[in-house]
């Protein structure tokens, strides 16, 4: 079933807020950020400012929700900069069910948004190295998921049977350029990713340590005051995976441009070099990275760039429903090319 946007009710929120003791309220605003699917709202007391969230259906697992909370804890005691969970008054459970769904609440953090300038940069890169540095040998209670962007066998599989529904398509009546087109997408993006994920192995990823990641550290889920990085949030796509993954799906949003709302056609295919080099320095002035690290990065960024369209072009259930990714795949394709072109240049003086 497909999800609706939704929100709260108001005698929702009185139940909820019945079962913390956030002090006297004063208002509850609503709070647009983030899923549509995820209803969340400002609580605003004499204690100062909470965030109110309903999980959306399919997060809200109950042993998912809990190794997230027990990691944003681990790292709450240890002064790792996040808006910290509050507990119910009774238990102090830091995960609310209620009437089949599932409630968080957080202290409020107001920010800023990443300007994309090299400070702002530069710290968002110390913070995730702190991050990983934390939880090199945590070890969780509940077990964390696995499996990342690098030499994923869905992205494999959906770029090859894409292309060979492309290769039958002669007979629907889609234009044989239009075929073409697609075809010469698809393949270059099956080459790029099978490149890059060679390269990254003869580097030695498989050997290389796996450890808890955040898997989702980009621009939205880091807030700033004054270009330095005041807390990070989301923490459900953490994992098991090897750091260098991370580091580079981080890069990649920090360091190249995505803008919602515009189109991807006029999205600049390079990354920002000053950037990149300013995010892997943040990240070496707490935890370096190996030299063979540094050299897999720029490949697993082909992977991670590769990977989230793809993954979303498999919505498609023929050749003709393919159109509103076409636009995805193909910068996909241009940024995935030029980073090929680029990597010693990229990596220069780090």
């Amino acid at each position: 079933m497909e999800l609706q946007p939704t929100s709260f009710l108001p005698r929702e929120v009185e139940a909820v807020l019945d079962a913390y003791d956030l002090g006297n309220v004063s208002a509850v605003k609503k709070f647009r950020a983030g899923s549509p699917y995820s209803p969340k709202a400002i609580i605003e007391t004499d204690r100062g400012e909470f965030l109110l969230k309903r999980r959306a259906p399919g997060r809200d697992e109950p042993l998912k929700v809990a190794f997230a909370h027990e990691l944003q804890v681990y790292l709450r005691d240890r002064q790792f900069p996040l808006p910290h969970l509050q507990g119910t008054r009774a238990g102090n459970n830091t995960i609310l069910q209620l009437h089949g769904a599932v409630y968080e609440v957080f202290e409020y953090l107001p920010a800023a948004p990443y300007d994309r300038s090299p400070t702002a940069a530069h710290d968002a890169g110390r913070v995730l190295a702190l991050y990983h540095k934390l939880l090199e040998r945590y070890k969780a209670a509940f077990q964390p998921p696995s499996g990342c962007i690098h030499d994923n066998a869905d992205v494999q599989r959906i770029l090859e049977s894409r292309l060979k529904v492309i290769k039958q398509g002669g007979d629907d009546g889609i234009p044989v350029s239009y075929l073409d087109e697609l075809r010469a997408t698809f393949g270059a993006l099956r080459v790029a990713y099978n490149e890059a994920c060679q390269q990254a192995n003869r580097l030695g990823l498989p050997g290389w340590p796996p450890q808890i990641t955040h898997s989702d550290w980009h621009p939205s889920n880091v807030l700033f005051i004054d270009q330095l990085v005041v807390g990070v949030i989301d923490f459900d796509s953490a994992r098991i995976q090897v750091r260098a993954v991370d580091v580079a799906n981080a890069a990649v949003q920090f360091c190249t441009f995505f803008e919602k709302g515009t189109d991807p056609a006029l999205w600049p295919a390079e990354i920002n070099v000053p950037l990149f080099q300013a995010f892997i320095a943040g990240y070496d002035s707490v935890n370096i990275l190996s030299s063979a690290e540094l050299e897999s990065v720029p490949h697993l960024m082909i992977e991670a760039i590769i990977t989230e369209p793809v993954l979303a072009a498999q919505r498609a259930r023929n050749i003709s429903e393919l159109d509103p990714y076409i636009p995805w795949l193909e910068m996909a394709r241009r940024k995935s090319s030029w980073i090929q072109d680029h990597v010693d240049s990229t990596l220069e003086h780090l």
